[in-house]
């Protein structure tokens, strides 16, 4: 039988950058999903649903758009696809830029429950 590695890794640099995040520095792992790094932040929120209410990653993998926030003045991006690095800014519709194309829901599933059904506010 061939050996195979009982232990796989993938070089993540244990350095933290700096990112803006809602016009505050923060220290974040590069090289990391934007989502899971600001979960580890402890800023799980990522935008608000038409009617205010907080959303967070929930599939994290590209599909649902529950994690979509601005990186760079770019809205809509997903951040559980998004690697950190160094210099970028986020926002999340929740600080100083709230109003401003963050959190956004023109054009990503925003606005519906969980279970996919259309809210009616």
């Amino acid at each position: 039988m061939s050996e195979h590695p009982t232990h796989v890794t993938t070089h993540v640099p244990h350095r933290p950058v700096a990112v803006t995040v809602d016009g505050e520095r923060r220290d974040l792992l590069p090289g990391r999903s934007l989502a899971a790094a600001l979960i580890g932040a402890d800023l799980p929120v990522t935008r608000h649903d038409r009617a205010g209410r907080p959303r967070a990653p929930f599939c994290a993998m590209g599909v649902c758009f529950e994690c979509a926030l601005t990186v760079d003045g770019v809205p809509l991006v997903r951040a559980c696809q998004e690697p950190v690095r160094a210099g970028m800014t986020v926002q999340t519709g929740r600080g100083p830029h709230a109003g401003s194309t963050a959190g956004s829901t023109a054009g990503s599933t925003a606005g519906s429950t969980a279970v996919g059904r259309e809210e009616r506010t």
